[in-house]
């Protein structure tokens, strides 16, 4: 489950540093704007990037730093906190960076260390931009949803088979159950609750017909 999780954040990384033709600056914003606007991935990919940030290498402290922050607002907004519960915070934050790195310098090694023009980036970065956005809007069968704490319903992925949505969603759910919350799962329901200080963390599967948040997203 963490294996997956971390193949498919290190996918999405990878378009990210071909978007931003391997230029760091963008390649973070778009990194933070996604984790802020499906802050579960990071759950998925906790352990194997826990994993790496513990290997000892040279990185840049306001990378770190950066990336430290972003974990912690991400845990906040989940209502979530960082008491000793996420004392491999760290880890974590050195692992994203570790990531972001390595594509990088993989990007630049197929390139020969070039980052192309500065219209080329923009507009690439935007295309990426828009291709993350609508990895969870185009139209599907079944879409997954998450919604946590302060968070509102947000549209995580879409399949094209009920079987495949809830698939996702256990994924999802055996995450959350990582992080040591107690997690209450309906799969025939395709559903799934977890409750942490009060907060709660809910998933389901519904078909693309319909909208949790209501009528117009409200």
């Amino acid at each position: 489950m963490s294996e997956q999780g971390m193949t498919r954040l290190e996918a999405d990384v990878r378009a990210m540093v071909l978007g931003a033709g391997g230029d760091p600056g963008p390649i973070k914003t778009v990194f933070a704007a996604n984790l802020r606007t499906t802050p579960f991935g990071l759950f998925s990919a906790w352990d194997e990037l826990a994993r790496l940030g513990a290997e000892e290498r040279h990185r840049i402290p306001a990378d770190v730093e950066w990336a430290r922050g972003l974990v912690n607002e991400v845990l906040q907004a989940l209502g979530m906190g960082s008491d000793g519960r996420w004392r491999n915070l760290m880890p974590v934050a050195r692992g994203i960076v570790d990531l972001i790195a390595g594509e990088i310098q993989s990007y630049r090694r197929q390139r020969g260390g070039g980052t192309g023009s500065m219209t080329t980036r923009v507009l690439v970065v935007t295309l990426g931009i828009l291709a993350l956005a609508t990895s969870a809007s185009a139209e599907g069968t079944w879409t997954l949803w998450m919604m946590g704490a302060s968070s509102p319903w947000d549209p995580v992925r879409n399949f094209p088979t009920r079987e495949q949505c809830t698939e996702a969603l256990h994924q999802q759910a055996q995450a959350v159950e990582k992080l040591g919350l107690k997690v209450t799962e309906d799969l025939p329901g395709g559903s799934f609750g977890a409750t942490y200080a009060d907060q709660d963390i809910r998933g389901q599967c519904l078909p693309d017909t319909i909208d949790p948040r209501g009528p117009k997203g409200k």
